[in-house]
């Protein structure tokens, strides 16, 4: 019967979950930070020298300094706010700023001529005739019905000013004279001629106020013509310069991969990188200076201020030249790869313990020598 009992005890019952308790783990392992990869020599010095006093803030920095070149290498190309795109729109930095120019010298020309205007000073008028003299012209008689209302009796005495110098110069008061003196002696004959000549001298008036007018043209330069003038000038700058900066957007970059695989045989001689570069570059240049109509049809484009249609034909035909001259030129500064490595085990076969840095100039050397 114990034994009965015994069993039943030890046997599961249905329906009852045993509790587990979990294991406690002594200590949690962190996460390990993966090296950052990348060229040390391009650190400031405080950081290298960190890898030998302090090799974890080592690790630190440098994670830090490759993390924040890698970020500014992605965000280069994006216009968070709008400002790259702007500034494109506008021909960029050296548009605006000539324009600004071109407003600043605008706004002070308004100033002179509103501080004239509320000074009275006579020189805005002979300014204004210069400038324009057709537009004065259409401007004196508006100018002179404003002064009416404005001052009456002072237009009316300049006017009166007028008649009176008008009627002098033309001998009226003579012509008066010896037409009393005419009657006064009974020559009527005489007077009615006088007469008649009067009647015609005042017709002529008012044909000289309906004759069509013809405008004097100002002596001396013609500052309208001067200014035009220089606004054309100042626009085909600013289109020079939008091309230039186009040109050597597209120019450089293409010449730069042409030459790559000479460039990758020594990524660190930056001279050799930079003459093979501004040595494409002018014989790119020189080749399509002579070639006349080529010449033409960029000029064509050029005066038309065409952008696009002249960066397609530049684009064309650089393309074509920098393909065939990056090469030459890279293999003439660079050397043959084939030459190379041949010279390479040569060099190693003769100092197999010499450090390569130490004579990767005499290996240039000797390849240059036996081109």
């Amino acid at each position: 019967m114990a034994e009965d009992l015994g069993a039943v005890l030890e046997a599961p019952v249905e329906g009852v979950v045993e509790e587990v308790t979990p294991a406690v783990e002594s200590e949690v392992a962190e996460p390990v930070a993966e090296e950052v990869k990348g060229d040390e020599r391009v650190m400031p010095q405080w950081i290298r020298n960190l890898k030998a006093t302090d090799p974890a803030a080592f690790k630190d920095a440098k994670a830090s300094f490759f993390g924040k070149r890698a970020l500014d290498e992605k965000l280069k190309d994006f216009d968070l706010d709008g400002t790259k795109g702007w500034l494109e729109e506008l021909g960029g930095r050296e548009a605006i700023a000539a324009k600004v120019t071109e407003l600043e010298g605008k706004a002070t020309e308004l100033d002179d001529i509103s501080s004239k205007l509320v000074n009275g000073d006579p020189t805005l008028i002979s300014d204004l005739r210069e400038v324009s003299p057709e537009g004065f012209a259409k401007l004196a008689p508006i100018v002179a019905e404003q002064w009416a209302q404005a001052d009456p009796e002072g237009w009316g005495a300049a006017m009166s000013g007028i008649m009176a110098a008008t009627i002098q110069q033309n001998g009226i008061p003579m012509f008066l004279e010896k037409m009393g003196m005419l009657l006064e002696f009974g020559k009527t004959d005489d007077v009615a001629k006088m007469v008649a000549q009067l009647k015609e001298w005042s017709g002529s008036f008012q044909a000289k106020a309906s004759a069509p007018r013809t405008v004097q043209q100002a002596k001396g330069p013609d500052k309208l013509a001067e200014r035009e003038q220089a606004l054309n000038e100042r626009d085909q700058q600013l289109f020079n310069t939008e091309m230039q900066r186009s040109v050597d957007s597209f120019r450089d970059p293409l010449i730069t991969k042409e030459l790559d695989s000479f460039i990758k045989r020594r990524p660190n001689d930056n001279d050799a990188k930079d003459l093979a570069i501004s040595t494409v570059r002018s014989e790119v240049v020189a080749r399509l200076k002579a070639d006349e109509k080529y010449q033409n049809s960029l000029n064509a484009l050029w005066a038309r201020k065409d952008k696009d249609g002249a960066m397609r034909l530049i684009k064309s035909r650089e393309t074509a030249a920098i393909t065939e001259i990056a090469p030459k030129v890279g293999r003439t500064i660079f050397g043959n790869p084939a030459a190379a490595k041949t010279e390479e085990k040569k060099v190693a076969a003769k100092s197999p313990t010499f450090p390569a840095a130490a004579k990767s100039s005499d290996k240039f050397d000797a390849i240059w020598n036996s081109r």
